[in-house]
Order: C-alpha cells, then sequence, then structure tokens
C-alpha cells in the first residue's frame, strides 16, 4: 500500500496507493494539524463542510530545502504533498488547502475553459475511472461565477499595468511566510483570460496575493443594504460611491464554484 523512496538530496517521498487506504491518509494527516491558526482553522471548515475528497493516491514529498511542491491530477486523482521538514503546520494547512480546493473545482474549471475554445488534456491522459463532469454541470450560475472571475483577474492585470512599480516589487520580492511562493504565481502561471483553476486556489491560500486583491478595489458594487445605505450618504456629499474589494468579488464567486464542486467524485 506504500512506497518509500530516498535520494542523495536528501530528499524521502512516501506515496499510499488505493482509494481507502490514500483517502484514510489524507483524513489523518488533516487531523494532525493544528488548528489553531488562520489556515488551520479554514482547513477544518473546509473538511466540514465538504468532507474529504475522493484520492486514489497520496504523496508526502518531504525535503531539507525550503520548498514546497505539491499538486492535484483531477484525472487520476492523485494528491501530492511536498513540505521542507521545517515547514511550520500553518504552511502545511496552507498547502493542503489549496490542493483540496483544486479537487472541487478543477473539473468545473476544465468545462468552462472548453466552453471558451482552451484546450485541455488529451482523452487519453484522462482517468477512465473518473471522467470530467457532463457539459450540462457547466450551469448559468456556474458560469456566470467564472465570468466573474476572470473579471476580476482582468483588474488585477490592469491595476498591475497602471502600477509598474507594485508589479516590479512583487514580482521580485519572495515570499516566505506563504510557501516561498511568489506574489504573483496565479497570474504568471495561467496567461489565458479563461484560466483561473490557480486563481481562485490562491484568494484563499497566498497571503500576499490575498493583500495584493484586497488593496484593489472592484468596479462592482456589492449590493448588500448597507453598501446602498453608504452610497446613498456619499451621494449626498457627493462623495465616491462605496465598493469592495476585487478579493471579495474574487471569493464571493468562487464561494459559488466551490459549494458546488465536483460533486460526483467528492466525500469518501
Amino acid at each position: 500500500h506504500y512506497i518509500t523512496s530516498e535520494n542523495v538530496t536528501n530528499s524521502y517521498s512516501i506515496s499510499y496507493i488505493g482509494q481507502e487506504k490514500a483517502t484514510a491518509r489524507v483524513q489523518s494527516f488533516i487531523d494532525s494539524i493544528d488548528k489553531s491558526g488562520e489556515y488551520g482553522q479554514a482547513i477544518q471548515e473546509f473538511i466540514d463542510t465538504f468532507g474529504i475528497p475522493v484520492v486514489n493516491e497520496v504523496i508526502f514529498n518531504i525535503t531539507q530545502a525550503n520548498t514546497h511542491n505539491s499538486s492535484w491530477n483531477n484525472f487520476t486523482r492523485a494528491l501530492k504533498l511536498g513540505f521542507s521538514e521545517m515547514a511550520s503546520s500553518e504552511e502545511k494547512a496552507a498547502v493542503t488547502l489549496h490542493e483540496l480546493i483544486h479537487s472541487r473545482t478543477t473539473s468545473l474549471a476544465n468545462l468552462y475553459e472548453r466552453a471558451h475554445g482552451v484546450k485541455s488534456l488529451k482523452p487519453k491522459e484522462k482517468s477512465k475511472v473518473f471522467e470530467s463532469l457532463p457539459s450540462d454541470a457547466l450551469t448559468p450560475e456556474i458560469e456566470k461565477a467564472f465570468d466573474n472571475i476572470v473579471e476580476c483577474k482582468s483588474e488585477v492585470l490592469k491595476y498591475l499595468e497602471e502600477n509598474p512599480e507594485i508589479k516590479e516589487t512583487l514580482l521580485s520580492t519572495d515570499v516566505t511566510t506563504n510557501l516561498n511562493k511568489r506574489p504573483l504565481y496565479a497570474l504568471l502561471k495561467e496567461t489565458n483570460k479563461y484560466k483561473v483553476k490557480e486563481f481562485i486556489s490562491e484568494i484563499y491560500t497566498n497571503p500576499a496575493f490575498i493583500q495584493l486583491l484586497k488593496s484593489i478595489p472592484t468596479k462592482v458594487k456589492k449590493q448588500s443594504l448597507w453598501n446602498k445605505i453608504v452610497n446613498a450618504i456619499k451621494a449626498i456629499f457627493g462623495g465616491k460611491k462605496a465598493f469592495v474589494s476585487v478579493l471579495d468579488r474574487a471569493r464571493e464567486n468562487a464561494d459559488i464554484i466551490i459549494r458546488t464542486g465536483n460533486n460526483d467524485n467528492t466525500t469518501f
């Protein structure tokens, strides 16, 4: 059920193969994470709400290097969690949560990309066991949520173009507080307009990216009673209308996608 390997770089990996064994090991690992921190609490809330995703294989890769290399394979349902042996519980929680979000959103994101002409993996590369969701899973509500996230992504890119000094600073800054990952990872990885898989996971798990999006006002008003009152008062005194940040708008729509999820492939 498991394979252990070592190499000269002082790293090692442990692989648990088989749906029951792998899924149980993911549960055990999440149980071991300290839940007192922000990401520890977030991952517990995720599991309480959605359960553990079906996993056919989980690979733990531990290294002495200060890097984190994790991934979710949506077609084989293999979860790879790579950590530095010095990683904090909060870092482990953030990395794991990032991939768990992928496990709920990737199939829907693939449908959205396909609907907009983005080529995905060739059929022969897909698992024969876990096929993609049927096209009608991309409901009007879900498609609109993705549309809104694409707009949020465009707003971030425009903001960075208009503020090159901020972009340059972010590009040159390593973020050791979150997995040694650069703040603009999602934007650098997903250059196609309609690709937002990483964008969705990053708005919950990358502190530097989250802070950036918090600082960018979105053009869309938050339709709450309180904001309507604030806007009305500001209009009387000639002030600008109150807007929510790009982060608020992005999360509001990502929540819809995550809640819907890949319902046929979750909760073992």
